[in-house]
């Protein structure tokens, strides 16, 4: 499978601070204006609905015209693509979207860094292109090729369990493996859903594994994110017999 191909890609990760926030606006700004004259055509606004806050750069999109939302999508774009705090399915309708230039804002309970190392986006804070680690790709390719029915059917789960196990034991799950999925157009929002969900069930196996270890529980309840595609999810608590190979 190939990565999806733009003329430039930028990100902005989830500032913490006042200060990184309006530097960060600076930031994203100045780069759109910029891939703006290198297309030669206005940017385009996606956000997950229509609700945004009243920033400058925000207001200058217009409903219908230039500001788009996720669950619509838009019409492919030759100028850049802003892509404000997406979901996994905002972020699929931004990069259908855009033929040339993309840009997204992080929002902290959404990473983008997966995406952003494999596409090589442009770190609006340090100003350097996105690598991931060297040692994803080798897991990355399989996971891929494992992935051809979205994991829904048995061999892809289990396969992709074991490589999720694989990538735990060597300390890669925080590379952001969905986000790194979602830079494949082949790879579904559902499939990249899966994926967050059999990592969450590694983390909880690995959680309740050390406090036994501890010896502190027999049995536990385990918090398991929602791993839906769409913001508003909440924390969960299971108390379950886990298998911390994740199966």
């Amino acid at each position: 499978m190939d990565v999806r191909k733009f003329t430039a890609a930028a990100w902005l990760p989830a500032p913490n601070t006042v200060e990184a926030h309006e530097h960060g606006w600076a930031a994203v700004e100045h780069w759109i204006r910029e891939q703006e004259k290198v297309a030669g055509a206005p940017s385009v606004l996606l956000t997950c609905d229509f609700q945004v806050d009243d920033h400058g750069l925000l207001g200058t999109y217009r409903r219908g015209s230039t500001h788009y939302s996720a669950k619509a999508g838009g019409p492919p774009t030759s100028g850049p693509v802003f892509v404000h705090h997406p979901t996994r399915r905002a972020m699929r309708a931004a990069q259908d979207m855009a033929l040339s230039a993309i840009c997204v804002w992080e929002h902290p309970s959404d990473p983008v860094l997966g995406w952003a190392g494999q596409v090589h986006a442009v770190d609006l804070v340090t100003g350097q292109p996105t690598r991931s680690a060297a040692a994803l790709a080798e897991h990355l390719d399989r996971l891929l090729f494992a992935g051809n029915n979205g994991y829904a059917d048995r061999p892809g789960a289990r396969d992709a369990r074991h490589i999720l196990a694989e990538l735990r034991d060597e300390d890669l799950l925080g590379e952001d493996i969905p986000g790194a999925l979602a830079a494949y157009e082949d790879i579904s929002v559902a499939a990249q859903d899966r994926i967050a969900g059999f990592i969450d069930r590694l983390r909880a196996g690995a959680h309740v594994v050390q406090r036994r270890r501890e010896g502190r529980v027999s049995g536990a309840s385990v918090p398991v994110r929602d791993s839906s595609s769409e913001r508003g999810s909440t924390v969960r608590l299971f108390t379950m017999a886990v298998d911390p190979t994740g199966g």
